[in-house]
């Protein structure tokens, strides 16, 4: 699996890491953890042609302003293999961002996942997912019901990186957005 991710700063690494610590000791769900680190997911495909994605990621970066995205609560995916999160309010620039990655991506990518498509794609903060199920979305919904899970998120940057089976998934390049208000 390849995709592109924002890594989370400390303060909200440190919240989330808690939670699905929590998750694994009380209800026995680890799954999440396989991430290896608490992150935003932009695009995700089966694979990509790492070279020449990097060339286009490294231009882009060099275009663009950072930004903040807000965090809202939790929320469910439903459906066959439910999943918890942190919601993130959609604005205009954040969804013109994920658009124009998943733009300069999918030439050099195989089965994108359709979930990411601007149609469709949900901003989000995974908390739990293979191992969620109708038997303990409660008890996990319980647990981290009091908190307030409210953020400002300063996205600076943005990864390339790669999963493979029964490995952790690790950052193959790291891009950072460079232009100014003032450019």
């Amino acid at each position: 699996m390849n995709g592109i991710v924002t890594k989370l700063p400390e303060f909200i690494k440190y919240e989330v890491e808690s939670i699905w610590n929590l998750f694994k000791v009380k209800l026995n769900m680890e799954r999440i953890m396989s991430t290896s680190f608490a992150h935003i997911t932009w695009v995700i495909a089966n694979c990509c042609d790492e070279e020449r994605v990097n060339e286009v990621l490294e231009k882009f970066g060099r275009t663009k302003t950072p930004f903040v995205v807000k965090t809202n609560g939790i929320g469910i995916f439903t459906g066959k293999r439910p999943a918890m999160y942190i919601q993130i309010k959609p604005d205009i620039e954040m969804l013109n961002f994920q658009n124009e990655l998943f733009g300069l991506f999918s030439p050099y990518a195989y089965r994108m996942k359709k979930n990411y498509r601007k149609e469709v794609w949900i901003p989000h903060i995974s908390l739990a997912t293979e191992d969620l199920s109708t038997e303990n979305i409660t008890a996990a919904v319980k647990w981290i019901l009091h908190k307030s899970l409210k953020y400002d998120i300063r996205i600076d940057s943005f990864s390339l990186v790669r999963k493979e089976k029964n490995k952790d998934m690790e950052v193959v390049n790291r891009y950072n957005l460079h232009r100014t208000h003032n450019e």
